[in-house]
This record gives structure tokens, C-alpha cells and sequence, in this order.
């Protein structure tokens, strides 16, 4: 787990995670979006991520705060299948499976 507040005391999630911070986030990290602090601070976690998966989870998640929770999951599986035929899902899994270093495209 990332903890960015190691060592200080303990905030609530909320003050770590403002809602706002992340509505309008498309899954592009440039420097506009870093310049908030709060991903600035995730920024290194934030770059190992697909930008279009993670464009994608900020969208389930939106779609899913007014759902039941089978119909977010069912959003969810939906998804599945486009995110795995992204070239970057290719680039991760290859990576891991090689063991190698990989730089997400965005495609």
C-alpha cells in the first residue's frame, strides 16, 4: 500500500482522497493534473497504471455510484474485455510475464 502520510498523523480518507480531485481525471497524467496535489503525490503509483484503464475505473466508478451492486459488477465484467484489447494491456502483461520494464501508451 501507498501511504503518502507515513510518519504523520492520520487523516481521514476523505482528506487524503477529495472526491473533487478526481472527477473530472480522464486517466492522462500531464502536468495540469499533477499540479494537484493529490496526485502529485500518487504520481509514481499513478504512472505504473494504464492511462486507459485507469480512464476507464474512473468511469465505472462513476457509472456505479448510482447502481445496484449487480449492475456494477456487471459493469465492470462488461469492461473487461476492452480494457484487456488495449496495446497497453499487451505492454503490462508482456512486462510482467517477461519481467521486464514497461512504459504505457496510452493506446
Amino acid at each position: 500500500d501507498i501511504n503518502p502520510q507515513a510518519g504523520k498523523s492520520p487523516g481521514s480518507y476523505n482528506d487524503l482522497f477529495p472526491e473533487n480531485a478526481f472527477y473530472s481525471f480522464t486517466g492522462e497524467l500531464n502536468d495540469t493534473v499533477l499540479s494537484n496535489d493529490i496526485f502529485h503525490i500518487y504520481e509514481k503509483a499513478l504512472r505504473r497504471k494504464a492511462p486507459l484503464a485507469l480512464k476507464k475505473a474512473m468511469e465505472l466508478v462513476d457509472r456505479g455510484l448510482e447502481a445496484t451492486l449487480d449492475e456494477g459488477l456487471k459493469l465492470e465484467l462488461g469492461s473487461l474485455k476492452w480494457v484487456f484489447n488495449t496495446d497497453d494491456a499487451m505492454v503490462g502483461l508482456s512486462g510482467i510475464l517477461k519481467k521486464e520494464k514497461f512504459v504505457f501508451s496510452g493506446r
